[in-house]
């Protein structure tokens, strides 16, 4: 395992932070650079994963390709299930792999529509290879990567993801048009912090196959990325929030 891979793994669970203190004279070598920066990295991944949560941040649309079995993924950014940021700068054509629409078919009845969802995932992979003037104690490579570049890939696999439901998941919480604070706490300490899942890419968009088992003339129909989460930031709470206060003022005159 790359020491950068592993670095990322560290902190799949919570746990306490430990960072550099720094002192004159003080011997800096990989370990303490490597401390330095995983610590920055996974206590923004941390506050990303708790505070906003997992899904897509911006674009990211799913729509259908100019040829046949593929689709267009547009620029956007997420978050994945570890909180860590997945940039996509630039539109991408995504082909559906034959193996994974025939799968899909396999595994469907003839009363059901074969579906393949669309996933994406963070990566990374090291860049900017330079000699190594000098190593550790066993025999050192000739060249290192000097650089991590975080990248991301397009993943399809058959089976389509569940729908998203959106409802209020707190009982008692308001009432007489008062936020009871104290059922607030006692839900928030009974839910505990939320788990890392095991795969952290999110759902993009489900794929209904409407082509048959020799090909799919992607449709925009056949696309739903009403099945992808999406992270609430303060730019779309600013806009959701006018909306439900318009419609409560429109309730309370009825």
């Amino acid at each position: 395992m790359e020491r950068s891979e592993h670095m990322t793994q560290r902190r799949a669970d919570f746990e306490p932070f430990t960072r550099n203190r720094f002192y004159y004279g003080k011997l800096m070598d990989v370990h303490q650079f490597d401390l330095e920066t995983h610590y920055a990295n996974h206590k923004r991944w941390m506050i990303n994963h708790l505070v906003f949560g997992s899904g897509v941040v911006c674009g990211l649309n799913v729509l259908p390709g100019k040829c046949p079995d593929q689709v267009i993924v547009s620029a956007g950014v997420a978050f994945d299930k570890r909180g860590r940021e997945v940039v996509v700068p630039s539109a991408q054509t995504l082909v559906l792999p034959p193996e994974v629409m025939q799968r899909a078919h396999d595994q469907c009845g003839e009363r059901q529509t074969p579906c393949v969802r669309i996933e994406l995932c963070y990566h990374e992979c090291p860049g900017d290879p330079e000699p190594v003037y000098a190593g550790d104690c066993s025999c050192a490579p000739p060249c290192e990567a000097g650089t991590i570049r975080e990248r991301f890939c397009l993943e399809v696999k058959e089976g389509g993801a569940p729908p998203v439901h959106i409802k209020c998941r707190m009982s008692q919480v308001v009432a007489d048009g008062m936020i009871n604070y104290p059922a607030l706490v006692q839900w928030l300490a009974g839910k505990g912090c939320p788990t890392v899942a095991p795969d952290p890419c999110i759902v993009l968009a489900n794929v209904h196959l409407s082509g048959g088992e020799k090909g799919h003339s992607c449709r925009q129909e056949d696309i739903d990325i009403a099945v992808r989460h999406i992270v609430f930031t303060n730019r779309l709470l600013a806009v959701l929030l006018p909306c439900i206060l318009e419609w409560e003022s429109g309730a309370d005159s009825d």
